[in-house]
């Protein structure tokens, strides 16, 4: 499956480093409805990496609505960032 394939979600991709599970738990709330407004999705896809103990993963409630709070979240972690779309292959 292409990631772009599905137009209707936001996929993260994170790894994290001597942060505790509860607090790695309660950043995620924040970051995805963040990506949800900042990209205009409604469904979103999370995966860290805990420091190689294991994997945390979140899927976003279905009806997703984004709130102003939301919006000033994503302006906060997510406005300076840019995207940009590249072809790649993998080298053999």
């Amino acid at each position: 499956m292409r990631l772009d394939s599905q137009p209707e979600w936001v996929y993260i991709f994170g790894s994290s480093k001597r942060v505790d599970r509860p607090e790695l738990l309660s950043r995620f709330g924040p970051l995805m409805q963040g990506a949800l407004a900042y990209f205009g999705k409604s469904r979103c896809f999370l995966v860290v990496d805990r420091d190689g103990i294991g994997y945390e993963v979140a899927l976003s409630k279905p009806g997703y609505q984004a709130t102003l709070t939301d919006y000033e979240v994503e302006a906060k972690l997510y406005g300076h960032l840019r995207t940009e779309s590249r072809a790649f292959s993998l080298v053999p």
